[in-house]
């Protein structure tokens, strides 16, 4: 009788184990991040294929909307879980991101902000994070060989910022 108990018990441990293991597997995929190549589309009525302008890691659900091209710079945006990440690249791209900055000639958006310089990849990289949630830009310039990527987000909660941060620290060229 103390044997069969005793079997039982160590059946039940496995069993509990492996659904607990089959449990995290499953939160594992749910909550996976998928890579994105950001492609330029070409103008409207042109015969050029699409160019790749840079490769993204997104959560799940996420979408990307491609950039179209408009003089010699282009814009697109990240969406899902109800924000909107902005993007705008070229040789010249400019936002309301330097307004941010020190000598950006806007000394209220300079004292509502936090700068910080970073390492993506082997580019140097701005990233800009609002002193109180909810308030100012979550933002990041990129300079890239031959271009410039500029990320926008306005009022996003804490939470929220830290999702927008891990998204462009994810950004490849």
């Amino acid at each position: 009788m103390w044997k069969l108990q005793t079997m039982r018990r160590r059946g039940l441990a496995r069993a509990g184990i492996f659904v607990a293991a089959l449990v995290c597997a499953v939160l594992l995929f749910a909550c996976s991040n998928s890579r994105y190549q950001v492609m330029l589309e070409p103008p409207e009525g042109s015969d050029e294929p699409a160019q790749s302008l840079f490769s993204v890691e997104l959560p799940s659900g996420w979408e990307v909307i491609n950039p179209r091209a408009g003089g010699d710079s282009w814009s697109g945006a990240f969406t899902g879980d109800g924000m909107t990440l902005n993007f705008l690249g070229g040789p010249f791209a400019v936002s309301d991101i330097y307004r941010t900055m020190a000598g950006g000639g806007d000394p209220r958006m300079e004292s509502m902000h936090i700068n910080f310089s970073v390492d993506i990849n082997g580019q140097q990289a701005t990233l800009v994070r609002p002193r109180r949630d909810g308030e100012g830009l979550t933002a990041m310039v990129l300079d890239l060989p031959g271009r410039r990527l500029v990320f926008t987000a306005e009022g996003l909660s804490e939470d929220e910022q830290e999702v927008a941060f891990n998204i462009y620290r994810s950004v490849r060229k």
